[in-house]
């Protein structure tokens, strides 16, 4: 029953928001009673945020499957932006986002799930990086923190202003260039640097001329 009220409630909350959903509409579309619905969420805030905690990683997980065709780093963060902005799933997260703000007993669910993103974006990332041989300029954790921070930042943003999402995945594929731009590795680059020699066999100079000591 606990798995079909929040069935119900999210279909319901992705086609009408938030404020237009009573209890009573997501306990009759299951046939059940309002006092289940409080029974197993205790109230419609709190489910309101469980489906849109499950949707993110819903979400998530889609956003995979459509990186896993691409063969260079362009490719997969183009795959990226477009699988997560201006979808569903994401806008309702987001309103959860700010719902959790001044309702600390729902912020630990937001919690996990913002990790969870963290962990398996991380991982996903790894696993393509390995797989295509790229080597990229920041570390895995890095570039799945760096991804979903711009992508609710970027999709809050246009969301309130009614930025089109087109224009909102470009400034993301821009900002994220940077990070698949197939540039070695920090590690490696400090390995192939030219040694310099020590300060004291350096010439110094003073305007242009060689200075004497």
């Amino acid at each position: 029953m606990r798995s079909r009220l929040l069935d119900a409630a999210t279909a319901l909350f992705m086609a009408r928001g938030l404020q237009a959903v009573t209890v009573a509409q997501v306990a009759e579309a299951c046939e059940a009673y309002p006092s289940q619905v409080t029974y197993y969420f205790r109230s419609k805030d709190a489910m309101f945020v469980e489906a849109a905690c499950r949707q993110m990683l819903h979400l998530a997980r889609e956003v995979e499957e459509r990186t896993r065709e691409t063969r260079s780093a362009g490719a997969y963060r183009d795959a990226l932006v477009e699988g997560a902005l201006g979808r569903p799933g994401l806008a309702l997260f987001l309103e959860a986002l700010a719902l959790a703000r001044h309702r600390p007993a729902l912020q630990p669910l937001v919690a996990r799930t913002i990790e969870r993103l963290h962990v398996e974006g991380e991982r996903a990332f790894a696993q393509a990086r390995r797989t295509n041989g790229w080597r990229v300029a920041s570390s895995d954790s890095v570039v799945a923190r760096r991804f979903w921070a711009l992508v609710m930042a970027v999709g809050l943003r246009d969301g309130a202003l009614g930025v089109d999402v087109e224009a909102s995945k470009a400034e993301v594929r821009a900002l994220l260039t940077g990070d698949f731009a197939d540039a070695p590795l920090h590690g490696e680059a400090r390995r192939t640097a030219p040694r310099l020699p020590p300060s004291n066999e350096r010439p110094e100079t003073i305007h242009g001329r060689r200075r004497t000591r």
